[in-house]
Parts: C-alpha cells; sequence; structure tokens
C-alpha cells in the first residue's frame, strides 16, 4: 500500500469512528426535523474545523436513519460540500464531493426533481472548481450553471439561485467577467426573494438569507476580491507635496 493511499485509507478511517462517536447522541426517537434545526446550523462558513465535521458525521447519520426522505439527504449533501471547501487536501475534497454526489444521486431516485435538487448539484459542481479552477472550470462550469437554469425553470423565485450565482462571479477575476460590480445584482436580486418565502419548516430549504446579505456588505466594500485597495495619502503628505510644487516654481 503506497503513502497516498494509506492518507485516504485513515481519512475514512477518521470519519467512520467519528460517525460512531455520534451516533450514541442521536437516537432513533429524534425527529429529522429536529436533528437537521440541531445540528445544520453548526455549518456555517466560519465555524471550527471540528464542529463543521461534527455536524456533517451527525447529517450524515440522519440521512442513514431517513434513507427514504429527500430532505436527509439534501442537508448531508450540503454538509460535505461545506465541510470541502475547508480541507487543504484536494483528494481529501474531491472524496467528499464524491459523497456528496451520491447523495445528490439519492434525491434524484427518490424522485424529487424539485429546484432546490438542482440547487444543490449546482454546489457539488462549484465545490469542484474550487478544488482546481484552472483546470476544471469549463466542466464543472458548465454543470453549475446548467443545474442553476434547471432550477430556475422549476422555480425561478428560489432566491438560492442567484446567491450561488453571485458568489461564482464575486471570486471570478474582472478580467473574466467577475467581480463585485458583476456579482451584486445578483445579491440584490436575491434578497426580496429570501424575505418573502416560507419559514416554516427546515424540511422545506430556506437557508441563505444571512450569508447573502454579508456579500451584499462586501460588495459595497472598495477593492475587488484578493486585490490590495488604493489607500489615499495622508493630509500631512499632500501638504508637502503642494508646499514642494510650490517651491519648484518659485525658482522657475
Amino acid at each position: 500500500m503506497n503513502y497516498k493511499s494509506m492518507k485516504k485509507n485513515a481519512f475514512k478511517a477518521f470519519f467512520i469512528a467519528l460517525t460512531l462517536i455520534f451516533a450514541t447522541n442521536l437516537g432513533q426517537a429524534q425527529s429529522l426535523e429536529e436533528g437537521i434545526a440541531a445540528h445544520f446550523p453548526k455549518l456555517a462558513p466560519d465555524a471550527p474545523k471540528g464542529e463543521l465535521m461534527g455536524a456533517m458525521a451527525q447529517l450524515d447519520l440522519l440521512a442513514a436513519q431517513h434513507p427514504g426522505e429527500w430532505a436527509a439527504q439534501y442537508y448531508a449533501c450540503f454538509a460535505k460540500v461545506t465541510v470541502s471547501y475547508g480541507l487543504e487536501s484536494a483528494e481529501q475534497r474531491d472524496m467528499l464531493l464524491d459523497e456528496a454526489d451520491a447523495y445528490a444521486k439519492t434525491m434524484m431516485e427518490l424522485g424529487a426533481e424539485n429546484s432546490e435538487t438542482f440547487i444543490m448539484k449546482a454546489m457539488v459542481a462549484n465545490g469542484r472548481l474550487a478544488v482546481d479552477g484552472q483546470a476544471r472550470w469549463q466542466k464543472y462550469g458548465a454543470i453549475f450553471s446548467e443545474n442553476l437554469e434547471k432550477a430556475k425553470a422549476l422555480n425561478a423565485d428560489n432566491p438560492r439561485i442567484y446567491y450561488l450565482k453571485g458568489t461564482s462571479l464575486f471570486y471570478t477575476p474582472t478580467m473574466f467577467g467577475g467581480g463585485k460590480a458583476a456579482s451584486v445584482k445578483y445579491f440584490e436580486q436575491a434578497k426580496p426573494l429570501f424575505a418573502k418565502e416560507s419559514k416554516e419548516s427546515l424540511l422545506v430549504p430556506y437557508w441563505g438569507n444571512e450569508i447573502n446579505e454579508y456579500y451584499i456588505a462586501e460588495c459595497a466594500k472598495p477593492g475587488e476580491v484578493g486585490m490590495p485597495v488604493e489607500e489615499e495619502a495622508p493630509k500631512e503628505d499632500k501638504k508637502k507635496a503642494k508646499k514642494e510644487k510650490k517651491k519648484k516654481k518659485e525658482k522657475n
């Protein structure tokens, strides 16, 4: 067995062990919605890595306990994609995205060809793209856009369509048509749709409003993503420059 295989197997073993640990805390009596409500909020992008992985393990268990429930597969898929962004190893990220793809496939097999299913398939494609954008943009960029179009055809008022389109453009260099000016219109388009959608049950997903507001605020800041902001010279330096310019004129 080579070193790469050993690393991959060790990573798998870690998640299996983590799942078994959390299994003792998740009883069969807990309803699907209660489980989602307890663990889905822990998947915040800025959450500690251990907390993210713990929430992912719990949502894996829910999916296993509710194999016929579309929502169980949906949130487990969401967790895989979210955790993948925080890993450094491309191999480990792709392994989680393989598992996310399996959940998305199960969602389709359950007959859930709704707008949210295609939202999740777009998220998986975006996760693949994030692993190696230069090598994968042509394939997974097309899959991402195709699934957003399918989601839109089924429910054009789904705010996550425009939120995901916005985040994709936000991190795309301006020379390729991305940037803040290109993305903010999509975040703004999503905003009223987030406000009006039902929030009665997590079994009908309504996530995204808070992170959408974050990106609207980021778009209002000067500069582009990953680019230094040009700072205005201090007033003292401006005054000094004016004096030197005046002296030069007097000498002439």
